[in-house]
């Protein structure tokens, strides 16, 4: 009786380790597919946000000497550092900078950093989405979320493209930012009043 009590006993053991396994297994896919999210930038972001400032530097995005001089490129880095760390921007002495992340299954696929305004409001300095990401709607929802946070706050939000910038253009226009301005660097301002 005892060894059939105990080959029972076994026999109940493993049922229950197998289901176990079964639901670990079944919640570490759960827990790898993680969801979509909008996040502050992390130090551990530098890296990410850099490497895709200067590929958009270096397709005419942002300002050609983030991609061709070197000291520009470790200005870069320092400032992407203190806007994260100390929410300050240091190529133009500003206080009031963030940077955010659109993270999707735990990786940054797309940046937008933000800051206050030299003339008012706030400024859209910065938007990079990872190459493989373009196109598929990810800035446009940091866009978003800017916007929404901002909503009824009656302030003004601009941002400086560059002329090869065309997506981002138009994806502003779409969200009701008008072109107030084209200045001598090839770049447009545009602006909304998020009321």
């Amino acid at each position: 009786m005892q060894l059939s009590a105990i080959i029972g006993a076994l026999i109940f053991f493993t049922i229950l380790l197998v289901i176990s396994i079964g639901f670990s297994v079944r919640m570490n896919k759960i827990n790898h597919n993680k969801t979509d999210l909008i996040r502050d930038a992390k130090v551990e972001d530098i890296e990410f946000i850099f490497k895709n400032i200067l590929e958009g530097s270096r397709n005419g995005y942002f300002h050609p000497d983030l991609y061709n001089v070197e000291n520009a490129k470790m200005g870069l880095q320092e400032n992407i550092r203190t806007i994260i760390e100390e929410n300050y921007r240091l190529d133009s002495n500003r206080p009031d900078s963030w940077a955010f992340i659109y993270e999707k299954n735990g990786l940054p696929i797309s940046v937008l950093i933000l800051s206050r305004s030299l003339t008012q409001g706030f400024e859209i300095w910065i938007m990079a989405t990872e190459k493989e990401y373009q196109n598929k709607g990810y800035a446009k929802e940091l866009l978003n979320f800017i916007l929404n946070n901002f909503k009824n706050q009656k302030t003004v939000i601009e941002a400086h493209c560059y002329i090869k910038s065309e997506i981002m253009m138009k994806m502003l226009k779409d969200k009701g930012f008008e072109q107030v301005e084209n200045n001598s660097q090839n770049k447009n301002l545009f602006r909304i009043n998020n009321m």
